[in-house]
C-alpha cells in the first residue's frame, strides 16, 4: 500500500517541477484520480493563497482511514508562493505546497510533505467552497 501511495505522490507532485533555463512560475493543479491525470493547470491567486493558508490553519486531526488517496475523486495542488512553518500538535514542518484532496464519497482532507519529502494526512475544519469557486472548479460529494 504504500508503494501505490508513494507512486500516486510523485505523479501528482511531478507536474510543474521541470524547470528549463529560467525559473518557471509554479502553477496550481486540479489532478483527475479516475483518469491519473492532471486535467486543468493555472496561475494561483492571492485568493487562492489566503483559503489555502486557511485551510492549513485550520487542521484539526490526523486522517485515519486506510486508503487516503481514493481511486475517484480529484486533487487540487497548490503551490504557495512563500514556504510556511505549519506547526501543530501532529506536524511541524517547513510546507512549500499543499495537496486538497476531494474524494467522492468522503470529505475533504490535506496532504502535506515534510523535509524529507514523507505524506501526512490531515483533517481540517475550514469549508472549500470559496477556494473552488476562485479555481472555477464544481465538487461533488
Amino acid at each position: 500500500m504504500y508503494k501505490k501511495v508513494f507512486l500516486l505522490i510523485l505523479l501528482v507532485t511531478f507536474c510543474g517541477n521541470i524547470v528549463c533555463g529560467a525559473e518557471e512560475e509554479k502553477k496550481v493543479e486540479i489532478f483527475d484520480n479516475s483518469i491519473s491525470s492532471v486535467v486543468k493547470t493555472f496561475s494561483s491567486s492571492s485568493d487562492i493563497q489566503r483559503e489555502t493558508f486557511k485551510i492549513i490553519n485550520n487542521i484539526n486531526g490526523v486522517y485515519k482511514k486506510l486508503d487516503p488517496i481514493p481511486k475517484t475523486g480529484h486533487m487540487i495542488k497548490v503551490p504557495l508562493v512563500k514556504p510556511v512553518t505549519v506547526s501543530n500538535e501532529w506536524f511541524y514542518h517547513i510546507v512549500e505546497e499543499v495537496i486538497i484532496i476531494l474524494p467522492e464519497n468522503d470529505d475533504p482532507h490535506l496532504l502535506l510533505l515534510d523535509d524529507e519529502q514523507f505524506p501526512h494526512f490531515f483533517t481540517f475544519n475550514h469549508g472549500i467552497d470559496d477556494l473552488l469557486s476562485y479555481i472555477d472548479f464544481e465538487f461533488r460529494r
